[in-house]
């Protein structure tokens, strides 16, 4: 089943948290929508990677926003982020500078700005930006590529919009030692009760996501396991499910491959 059907994604704002795949699900959405002809809006609260072959916005300009999805219908939107400090980062910014001046409106291909790490939240607030397009598919948390990841006090930054939560997890980091496969291993740890060189179990996840919803960190509508490609992976996915059950997180949680648009209920 495609992640449109399964995740059942509303009209508006659905924001994705987590760990493990949140850009390739914001990208599999996106291509599902405008497949259907909806207007789809790509951002960040936090930080995210520009999209390779979608028009970026990078200013404020609505009539540039409007003028993008008018073409493509999906459009990402975000500011240049150059790294701090050194060559590199007056580069990044010059770079920046260059794709945004050479486009109009502030619009700029993402492959224009590859050489940029990060683009940080649009101008235009995710308030506006679901009054300029149908859907509005927020990334609202980093993981530094890593499969699994606890949160910090001031994480995730999901807009008060939302009509979607989902939460991502990496089914790659399941099994693997926790300073490995974690971000944040630190809290990842005292909330699972264990070592850094510890396996991060389902059952430890479990645990790390039931502590953070009980804390008001986390509050998913669906649960995610992604990379579930075999049928280890779908076990493991499975216990997941089952001990998140076990601990009253009662979230929907689906498995599969999100790379392969293929996701399905199991818990």
């Amino acid at each position: 089943m495609n992640c449109l059907e399964s995740l059942d994604v509303p009209t508006g704002v659905t924001s994705v948290v987590g760990s493990g795949g949140k850009t390739t699900l914001l990208r599999a959405i996106a291509e599902e929508l405008a497949a259907r002809d909806e207007s789809v809006v790509l951002a960040t609260t936090t930080h995210f990677l520009a999209f390779a072959g979608m028009p970026l916005v990078t200013s404020d300009d609505e009539g540039g926003l409007a003028d993008a999805l008018g073409r493509r219908g999906v459009a990402c939107v975000g500011v240049p982020v150059a790294p701090r400090g050194g060559r590199d980062g007056a580069r990044s910014a010059a770079v920046g500078d260059q794709a945004a001046a050479g486009a109009a409106g502030g619009q700029a291909t993402a492959d224009a700005v590859r050489a940029l790490p990060k683009l940080g939240p649009s101008p235009i607030p995710v308030a506006r930006l679901a009054q300029l397009a149908g859907h509005v598919l927020v990334e609202a948390d980093g993981s530094r590529h890593l499969p699994l990841k606890a949160h910090a006090e001031h994480e995730p930054v999901v807009p008060p919009e939302s009509a979607l939560r989902i939460l991502v997890v990496g089914a790659s980091g399941l099994g693997s030692p926790v300073r490995k496969a974690a971000h944040r291993p630190e809290l990842f740890c005292e909330r699972a009760g264990c070592a850094a060189d510890d396996a991060a179990t389902p059952e430890l996840v479990a645990r790390v996501i039931s502590a953070e919803v009980a804390a008001g960190l986390l509050s998913p509508d669906r649960v995610v396991v992604n990379q579930v490609e075999d049928a280890a992976a779908r076990a493991r996915a499975g216990r997941l499910a089952r001990e998140l059950a076990r601990l009253g997180v009662g979230t929907p949680v689906l498995a599969g491959s999100i790379r392969a648009h293929d996701l399905e209920r199991i818990g």
